[in-house]
């Protein structure tokens, strides 16, 4: 069995213990951010936070990691259907449920920072 999230080298060298301040982009790069944006405004893959290299980890470990704090910086979060992306649609491994791919809909959610919630 192999994971692989990407090829990029690590963007920082951990040791067991540390304790680590990363921020990320949405799965779409930020680049959804109101209505009538497109998918095809979405450029790459997903922009993974890291990859980081665990000091003394090898092939087949577990490691266990600590959220100690999330915050999410920004004003609404954001969800899509898009042609051959995302967890309903046709892979090699997975048939459709429906003959025709899904249409492209995206969807925003606004988030209140005071309450720590988001509408959907």
């Amino acid at each position: 069995m192999k994971y692989v999230f990407g090829a990029a080298p690590p963007v920082a060298r951990l040791k067991p213990g540390n304790i680590l301040d990363a921020n990320s982009l949405d799965c779409f790069g930020n680049a959804l951010q109101k209505p009538g944006d497109s998918f095809s405004l979405v450029k790459g893959d997903n922009p993974l936070t890291g990859p980081f290299y665990i000091e003394g980890a090898e092939p087949g470990d577990t490691l266990v990691v600590h959220l100690l704090d999330l915050q999410v910086d920004g004003k609404q979060g954001v969800g899509t259907f898009s042609p051959g992306f995302g967890a309903i649609n046709a892979t090699h491994y997975t048939p459709m449920l429906e003959k025709e791919a899904l249409p492209e809909k995206i969807w925003f959610y606004p988030i209140d920072h005071a309450e720590r919630t988001a509408t959907f």
